[in-house]
């Protein structure tokens, strides 16, 4: 929640960037922090380009593997649905 919309909006897009790389370790810590932090932006941000961007990020992941746990999968999709 907190930054000007420009640091969200980079933050976002490098997440993106970040989970389109196959070699992208998925059984992290971090990467779970990182994609719900990226469904709280977008059910919760008011700037709609940094909503397009974290559901940008969200669908990066090429296969169901690449979401981590089935919790953070679940709620990845409750975040894109709702």
């Amino acid at each position: 929640n907190s930054g000007t919309m420009k640091v969200r909006w980079n933050s976002c897009y490098a997440a993106s960037n970040a989970f389109q790389n196959p070699d992208l370790p998925t059984n992290r810590v971090w990467v779970t922090d990182i994609l719900n932090m990226l469904s709280k932006v977008v059910q919760n941000c008011t700037n709609f380009k940094v909503r397009i961007n974290a559901a940008l990020g969200l669908s990066a992941p090429s296969s169901r593997p690449g979401y981590g746990s089935q919790e953070t999968f679940s709620n990845v999709w409750a975040s894109l649905v709702s």
